[in-house]
């Protein structure tokens, strides 16, 4: 699934009918909602980089929607994570990157990997529901599955709620949100739509990829 938001005007839209986690393919609910402890040890025993969903080349022609065909502009990729999505978008032209997780390690890792490569990519450990980030500051927010986090966390509408809340103060307008989610539309259009969208944000369209293999899930 993914969808997209744009900044600015009134929030408008419909609302789901399924609890978060509730997936159409009944996949057991994992534990990545657990926290930052969570994504710490992961990292630190598979350092190896790791391609949530979908990677650049399957997403460029929705990145390049949201980012009106301008390399020039300023993107901030949230729970980057080790995706290799911003390695791939610096290396297509966009230079403007700010990679943030609330895993230092992961963090770490990839400001090693990407130092003398891609100097001018910035890595940052942040919460992306309380950015220290100024305002409209950003043309295009990246998730990855963030919101598939939060959505099998506990209180998911309160922190979907204040993480969207945070997209559209960095957002400047006219910029977009989009959002690759794992999970079945069903189960996220109600953080994404209607009143769940903070003043200022309005929800555009929703896009469902079928599964990368027969019988697979994402």
């Amino acid at each position: 699934q993914m969808g997209a938001g744009e900044a600015e005007g009134d929030a408008k839209g419909g609302q789901g009918v399924k609890r978060p986690c509730e997936e159409v393919d009944a996949q057991p609910r994992l534990n990545y909602g657990s926290g930052t402890a969570y994504w710490d040890k992961r990292y630190k025993t598979d350092p190896s980089p790791f391609e949530w969903l979908r990677g650049f080349q399957e997403i460029k022609p929705l990145i390049e929607e949201v980012a009106a065909s301008r390399l020039d502009c300023d993107v901030l990729h949230v729970g980057c994570g080790n995706s290799l999505l911003a390695e791939a978008m610096y290396d297509a032209g966009y230079q403007r990157i700010v990679n943030i997780d609330t895993s230092s390690v992961a963090i770490e890792q990839m400001q090693a990997r990407n130092r003398e490569r891609r100097p001018s990519m910035r890595w940052e450990v942040m919460d992306a529901t309380a950015m220290s980030l100024p305002s409209s500051s950003c043309d295009v927010v990246l998730d990855k599955s963030v919101l598939d986090t939060f959505a099998c966390g506990d209180a998911a509408p309160t922190v979907i709620g204040s993480y969207l809340k945070e997209v559209c103060r960095v957002l400047r307008p006219g910029g977009g949100l989009l959002c690759v989610s794992y999970g079945a539309p069903s189960t996220r259009r109600e953080y994404i739509q209607g009143k769940a969208l903070p003043q200022g944000l309005v929800f555009s369209r929703e896009v469902v990829i079928p599964p990368a293999e027969k019988g697979g899930s994402t």
